[in-house]
């Protein structure tokens, strides 16, 4: 009928590939060659890591973290790493959507639509924060908080890493990793959404308003909208 109709057209999940049809061997080799790229970014520069997770933990450390991240040199292993993370987190939405339904979303088009979702959705982000950082006075803070943002997902990308094999292998505790592993990235950004506060304390009084709007616009809204596809997915 008519609603149904309705219903297929505003689907969203309508245009996406499908299929069963991507191996547990590729997917194997895919995982290693994501590892593989992690030692890679890794021993470019192993003082980062350290570096990151001091800049995780601390505000002291993420000024001095900063600091040196300057120019080519300083900031190609950050890169690395956060390349690394965008390929992982990729490869996890993929994965939460292979376990929700193995049936439709296990091919190789939809896991490239999946990395490219994720670079998409974090480099948006990074270059909202540079028109941000362009429009309005608020420079020193927006370029900080950035930096946050990318030691952040450089850590937890770290994790990302285990737990991807994990999720994909596991099959009897595959439910329990899943949402194991999403309250571990919740917690990662409950945490920087507070070391945030911190950053733009002094501007909370005078623009709540427009944090507000940056909040839901940016933080908030695509998580919801994940969620929605998530639950799309499972159907």
């Amino acid at each position: 009928g008519i609603s149904q109709s309705i219903e297929i057209a505003f689907s969203p999940l309508a245009v996406l590939p499908r299929g069963n049809a991507l191996s547990s061997v590729f997917l194997f080799w895919l995982l290693v060659g994501l590892v593989a790229f992690l030692t890679f970014s890794i021993a470019s520069n192993r003082s980062v890591v350290v570096k990151a997770w001091r800049g995780f933990l601390n505000e002291s450390a993420l000024s001095l973290a900063q600091k040196e991240a300057s120019g080519f040199l300083g900031s190609t292993p950050y890169f690395l790493l956060y390349a690394s993370f965008l390929l992982n987190a990729g490869a996890f939405i993929f994965l939460i959507a292979r376990f929700l339904n193995p049936r439709d979303f296990n091919n190789i088009g939809f896991l490239v639509v999946c990395m490219l979702l994720s670079c998409l959705l974090f480099l948006s982000k990074h270059a909202l924060l540079g028109f941000l950082a362009w429009l309005f006075p608020v420079g020193t803070e927006v370029r900080r908080y950035n930096f946050l943002v990318i030691i952040f997902n450089c850590v937890l990308g770290l994790f990302l890493v285990p737990f991807n094999f994990l999720v994909a292998f596991v099959q009897d505790y595959g439910g329990f990793l899943v949402f194991w592993t999403l309250g571990l990235a919740f917690v990662f950004y409950t945490y920087r959404s507070l070391r945030a506060a911190i950053i733009g304390r002094k501007f909370l009084s005078g623009h709540l308003f427009h944090f507000l709007l940056y909040l839901c616009a940016v933080e908030i809204a695509p998580v919801f909208i994940m969620v929605k596809l998530a639950i799309l997915a499972s159907k």
